[in-house]
C-alpha cells in the first residue's frame, strides 16, 4: 500500500460492510483469502481470537476480585460465603439491576444496612432484629432463620429455615435476590433501629 501511494493519489474512506459495494466486498474475499492461507514468517503462530483475550480478561479479574473479598477484614463466616457463591455463580451473577446486584453484595458481604452491621458504625442503634426481636440482625440470620420471614424462604428457597452454607451452595443469585427484594427488608428506613 505505500508503494502504491508513493506514486498516486490515495483518498481512504470508510463504508459500511456488506452493503455490495464491489472494492469492498472484493478486498473482504482477498482478506479471507489471506487469513485461509498459511503464514508466511518465522513461527510459531498461535490463534489467539478475541474471545479468548476477553475470557483471559474475565478470568484475571474474577480472580482478582476472589484474592481482595479473601483479604477483607470480614468476619470469616461472611467471607467463606462470598468465595464460595463467586466461585460457584462466575459469570452467573445478574447485572440487570444495579440496586439488586448492590444488595446482593451488601447481604453476602455482611456489610448490609441490617441493624448488627449498623450498630457497628453507630452504637445508639439496637442490634437485635427489629422484625422478630431474637437475636442479632446480622446476614445469616436475615438469609437463613429470621422467623418474620420463614415464609419468604419457603416460597423460594422450598424451606423455611437453612443454613448460609446451604444457601451459597444450593441456591442461584436470582432466588437470592428475589428473596431480599420479597422482603423489602433492605428498602426500611434502618433510623427505627435507633434507642429513643
Amino acid at each position: 500500500m505505500s508503494t502504491l501511494a508513493r506514486d498516486n493519489h490515495v483518498k481512504l474512506i470508510k463504508v459500511r460492510a456488506h452493503i455490495g459495494i464491489i472494492g469492498n466486498e472484493r478486498a473482504d474475499a482477498l482478506a479471507n483469502l489471506g487469513s485461509d492461507a498459511l503464514p508466511v514468517g518465522p513461527g510459531p503462530f498461535l490463534y489467539f481470537s478475541h474471545n479468548d483475550a476477553v475470557n483471559e480478561l474475565k478470568d484475571n479479574i474474577h480472580a482478582k476480585h476472589l484474592r481482595m473479598v479473601a483479604d477483607r477484614k470480614t468476619d470469616e463466616k461472611y467471607t467463606r460465603a462470598i468465595l464460595a457463591y463467586l466461585i460457584n455463580h462466575k459469570d452467573k451473577i445478574p447485572t440487570n439491576s444495579r440496586t439488586n446486584l448492590k444488595n446482593l453484595t451488601n447481604i453476602l458481604s455482611g456489610q448490609s444496612h441490617l441493624a448488627a452491621s449498623e450498630n457497628k458504625r453507630d452504637c445508639t442503634i439496637v442490634p437485635t432484629c427489629h422484625n422478630c426481636n431474637e437475636e442479632e440482625e446480622n446476614s445469616d440470620h436475615f438469609l437463613t432463620r429470621c422467623i418474620a420471614f420463614a415464609k419468604h424462604r419457603q416460597e423460594i428457597f422450598g424451606r423455611a429455615y437453612l443454613t448460609l452454607e446451604e444457601l451459597v451452595s444450593g441456591f442461584k443469585p436470582q432466588d437470592i435476590i428475589r428473596y431480599i427484594n420479597s422482603t423489602n427488608r433492605m428498602n426500611d428506613d434502618f433510623l427505627r433501629f435507633y434507642v429513643e
